[in-house]
């Protein structure tokens, strides 16, 4: 694959570190990716990589072998394909003081815990164009992030106006929201789902057992936790998110798949009793300290496992131990991650993944998934897919939880939003920079 860097696109600079503004070069992008993808995590993801290097304006990427997820791993900005100069790679990433980039702000600020604030990039290289008219972005002065850890304090920034508008917001506050703000503008969404992996490597006990794993999902009441936990929800959303060509429904899943979002801890406590668990077991549950919903839907699953003889104990972490965790794999029941609904995601349960944060080896998921991932027919491959999905849950190394409906809100002075939440992979940059308040607008409504 052969990309054409665009010209004239310049980097900050940062005096400290001492880096002067200069042009972003397809050595720039070379580096960086060497420096990620040959990493012990980046080789990880690429595993079809085979060699990255600059020619002239271009940079090259040769791989291995066809993988349908090249878009997303290369052009989507995902995993660590974030560019960054060598400078800042060499002064370190763990000063946010270190930061360059070639976006359309510059970060000024981070105060933790409080908010981070930027300026817009006086170089920036792209254009907005509204109603034929091409116009310097960005448009706003300053762009200031508040960091606001409680929800009821998030809710109240927004209802009172002192945040312009809100990219996720819990559909527990949508009634009051629309009683005492009822000028907000919303956009509804499916957003991403939590899933708890249970600890299957070999030589780590109960867990490996299918059996087993099956007779907790079996045993769990989802639609109650969509209900309580997030008001509304999907239960099955594996391939679902805008990929209708790869998604099995419910209903029409092969009736040993079908069964596990039956709700029905009589047969959980059977199952176990068959496996040689009469009396249920013992088992932890890591979650993360932060997420609210998680610490929810634990509190329930808590309840919901004691009706079949598990007794489930939670142990909630900070987010960088949840992480160690996962990755080491070091804990001995389950644990909670967050997890997406794009097409990569299947992948992250091969064998030999570091996202395969259950351990499981399954070799015919392997062979049927690296068969999937080398067909460049799309019909073909998306058959494949499709059943690959359903090996994938009807396996239950990782109990997914259910995928919670969210809001985006906006005040009408905030112009130019339409509650889109990224442009690639996390990237918030080019809808800030078209952003801009109408101050007019703002001040007529009495904020």
């Amino acid at each position: 694959m052969v990309f054409d860097i665009r010209q004239g696109v310049m980097w900050t600079g940062n005096a400290h570190i001492g880096m002067e503004p200069r042009e972003l070069t397809a050595e720039d992008v070379a580096f960086c990716w060497n420096n990620w993808w040959q990493s012990p995590i980046g080789i990880g993801f690429y595993p079809f990589m085979k060699r990255v290097y600059a020619e002239g304006n271009t940079v090259v990427f040769e791989t291995e072998d066809f993988d349908y997820c090249w878009y997303f791993w290369v052009g989507d900005g995902a995993g660590g394909t974030g560019i960054v100069p060598h400078e800042v790679l060499e002064a370190g990433y763990d000063d946010w003081r270190n930061q360059c980039g070639t976006g359309p702000f510059i970060l000024t600020d981070y105060v933790m815990g409080s908010y981070v604030s930027y300026v817009p990039n006086p170089n920036y290289w792209d254009k907005a164009i509204i109603n034929g008219k091409e116009y310097t972005i960005p448009f706003v002065d300053k762009l200031v992030l508040p960091i606001i850890p409680d929800q009821s304090t998030q809710i109240a920034a927004l209802r009172t106006g002192k945040v312009d508008g809100s990219e996720f917001v819990s559909l527990r506050y949508k009634d009051t929201l629309a009683e005492t703000s009822p000028e907000l503008i919303t956009t509804q969404y499916c957003s991403s789902y939590r899933s708890l992996a249970l600890q299957c490597k070999p030589g780590s006990g109960k867990f490996e057992n299918k059996n087993i794993r099956r007779a907790l999902m079996i045993g769990t009441d989802l639609e109650a936790i969509a209900k309580a936990v997030y008001v509304e929800a999907e239960l099955h959303v594996i391939w679902w998110y805008g990929m209708p060509a790869l998604w099995t429904p419910i209903e029409e899943l092969p009736p040993e798949t079908k069964i596990l979002f039956s709700n029905d801890p009589d047969l959980a406590r059977q199952m176990l009793a068959d496996e040689g668990y009469p009396d249920g077991f013992d088992m932890e549950l890591v979650i993360n300290a932060a997420a609210q919903d998680e610490l929810d839907f634990g509190a329930m699953l808590v309840d919901q496992w004691d009706r079949f003889g598990v007794n489930l104990s939670l142990k909630a972490v900070e987010p960088t131990i949840l992480e160690q965790l996962r990755y080491s794999r070091a804990f001995t029941g389950a644990l909670s991650r967050g997890w997406g609904k794009n097409v990569r995601g299947l992948s992250d349960w091969l064998s030999d993944s570091l996202q395969n944060a259950s351990g499981i080896q399954d070799a015919d998921y392997d062979t049927q998934y690296l068969k999937a991932a080398a067909t460049v027919d799309r019909v073909e491959r998306n058959a494949l897919l499709k059943d690959l999905a359903i090996h994938y849950l009807d396996t239950v190394s990782v109990i997914p939880m259910p995928a919670p409906y969210s809001q985006t809100y906006r005040w009408p002075w905030l112009k130019n939003w339409y509650g889109e939440r990224n442009v690639g992979f996390v990237n918030m940059g080019p809808m800030y920079a078209r952003m801009w308040i109408d101050q007019d607008l703002k001040a007529e409504m009495g904020y």
